[in-house]
């Protein structure tokens, strides 16, 4: 039973990371896409607080960063497992 539950844990962290990488290369993509076909990459998302920079970001960005930083929690989890 002991042997089952780790086969799963290392499989279901397995399936995460596939998820996390192919997110963050398909962001890429889309990221390259708009490079290639507008020129720049379309920041749709716009954040004005008043005496602070606003920054401006895409979906993919968001997407590239999110998936990172759960690819590296995924990481440690399983170092500290291991």
């Amino acid at each position: 039973a002991g042997v089952t539950v780790i086969w799963y844990q290392q499989v279901k962290a397995q399936k995460h990371t596939a998820w996390c990488l192919s997110a963050i290369i398909g962001a890429g993509f889309s990221n390259l896409f708009d490079r290639l076909t507008v020129g720049g990459v379309i920041d749709w998302l716009s954040f004005q607080v008043p005496g602070f920079y606003r920054s401006n970001f895409n979906l993919a960005d968001v997407i590239i960063v999110l998936s990172v930083l759960v690819y590296l929690y995924i990481y440690k989890k399983e170092k500290s497992v291991l």
